[in-house]
């Protein structure tokens, strides 16, 4: 899988304010650059995609429709994702590294 679209003239920790704003709005998704170039200091990149998540923000409409086209049946809340932030800051998620994961209850 490859999500870097944009080539960028520096590094990720060397690189300017200009190179980096032109490489994120190609990529929004610079996490497998990251993976890489600052896995040598420990660090691992990876993305959650949280699904819909309670916060206040959804009309009863769309909530109904989100709970209703969710596997697990409600949406998700915000210490869901927090758990797997939990796990990936943990040492037991220093194997994972590089990804997109989902945290959205089985929703497409």
């Amino acid at each position: 899988m490859l999500s870097h679209a944009e080539s960028a003239d520096s590094g990720l920790l060397d690189t300017t304010v200009e190179s980096f704003d032109r490489h994120f709005a190609v990529n929004a998704r610079i996490t497998l650059a990251a993976s890489h170039e600052l896995a040598h200091l420990g660090v691992t990149a990876n993305v959650i995609n949280p699904g819909p998540v309670d916060t206040g923000w959804m009309n009863d409409e769309l909530s109904r429709r989100l709970v209703r086209d969710t596997p697990l049946g409600r949406l998700g809340t915000p210490q869901d994702t927090a758990h797997l932030v939990d796990f990936l800051c943990s040492p037991q998620g220093q194997w994972v590294n590089g990804q997109l994961l989902k945290s959205n209850g089985g929703s497409a």
